[in-house]
């Protein structure tokens, strides 16, 4: 078992990051370039996250390499007010465990601290399974920064 942990700060307020990180159209906008999803069960991703819900998708690394289907199993975790999380219980055909955890905490009226923690479970691959997340959520925070600066829009 592999653990990583990634923070940054965004200048958004937390309920307009909140309600970005609630649209499957977020995911798909912050991890291009890295990670592609392609829906299988059901065939098209909701507009919103539901509070439970699993999603099985394709994937394919730099929008290209295939490397198997993943469930990911949205939840909403109880956390004290005013922060916020969303966390994906998932699991693949590569990844037997990849519980991700994505935490908002307003940072003052204007700023939001964003932290990605995920544990990942890959038997013998967790280590090049664990260096690829690694550079998957620094881009996806790096690509967070950018979604603030362009309003928000994923268009």
């Amino acid at each position: 078992m592999a653990r990583l942990e990634l923070t940054t700060t965004l200048a958004a307020p937390i309920a307009d990051v909140w309600e970005a990180l609630q649209r499957p159209a977020t995911l798909a906008w912050v991890s291009r370039g890295w990670l592609a999803f392609r829906p299988i069960d059901p065939p098209a991703l909701p507009a919103r996250w539901p509070r439970s819900g699993d999603f099985t998708v394709a994937l394919a690394a730099f929008g290209m390499v295939p490397i198997g289907r993943q469930v990911m199993g949205v939840r909403r975790p109880d956390v004290a007010p005013p922060r916020r999380a969303l966390r994906d219980k998932g699991h693949g055909t590569l990844v037997r465990v990849w519980d991700h955890i994505i935490e908002l905490t307003p940072q003052g009226e204007t700023a939001t601290r964003y932290t990605d923690r995920v544990r990942i479970e890959a038997g013998w691959l967790t280590p090049l399974v664990w260096l690829w997340a690694r550079g998957f959520y620094a881009h996806r925070q790096r690509r967070w920064h950018e979604l603030v600066r362009n309003g928000f829009d994923t268009g």
